[in-house]
């Protein structure tokens, strides 16, 4: 037994914690040893401390639901709405709970102020529509994203596949076009294909370098 465990048996929390954090200070990173200490850091009042030892415990075992029903537990007494909902969000998907899932992903969008954090949740978000087949939604999110300074080219792709996936390929072509013209690179192989797809052969030769693209398109 570590002096940290014998200290928390004694229920000598002050000096347990002090032991465990030396631990982790000395390069130990367990799931264990983070729950130990946001255990210990709840019990002496330190609770936005705990939350953030249950974060990096969620972080080292995004599999472990234990580690998310902790997290809940805190940012519940926190008043952390925006984690609370997006931990519980992660943990109905490793129940496969979908529907669930999804509920709180939107709850945790409601109650998000930071941009970065928001457009990450609903890049989450679009990708679980995308997974349980409901491509307008996911559509929707993405078109959000797209209306931010966190887009990216990728978002862009994602837009036009899904678009080309519902039959409406000159949606697709839109949308890159956009992308190109306000800068974004790389996308002009799926430009081509798409205007190829809507009999636009002159404009897929101007952008593609695929020799049986240009074929086709001659």
């Amino acid at each position: 037994m570590s002096l940290a465990e014998q200290y928390e048996e004694q229920e000598q929390y002050d000096k347990a914690y002090e032991e465990y954090k030396k631990e982790l200070e000395s390069g130990k990173l367990t799931v264990n040893l983070l729950q130990s200490l946001g255990h210990i850091a709840t019990i002496l009042g330190k609770k936005d401390e705990a939350e953030e030892y249950y974060k990096r415990m969620v972080n080292l075992d995004p599999n472990n639901i234990v580690a998310y029903e902790k997290l809940m537990d805190i940012c519940f007494e926190n008043d952390d709405k925006f984690t609370y909902y997006l931990s519980r969000a992660q943990k109905h998907v490793l129940e496969q709970q979908f529907e669930h899932a999804i509920n709180d992903y939107k709850k945790a969008i409601a109650h998000c102020d930071d941009e970065d954090k928001l457009a990450s949740t609903r890049y989450i978000l679009a990708g679980l529509y995308e997974e349980t087949g409901k491509t307008n939604q996911a559509i929707d999110e993405y078109l959000k994203i797209s209306d931010t300074d966190k887009v990216t080219s990728e978002t862009y792709l994602k837009l036009a596949n899904l678009y080309a996936k519902t039959d409406f390929t000159e949606s697709a072509v839109g949308i890159l076009q956009r992308a190109m013209d306000e800068g974004f690179e790389g996308l002009e192989e799926d430009l081509a294909k798409y205007y190829s797809k809507i009999n636009n052969p002159a404009k897929a030769l101007e952008l593609t370098s695929d020799e049986l693209l240009k074929a086709r398109s001659l």
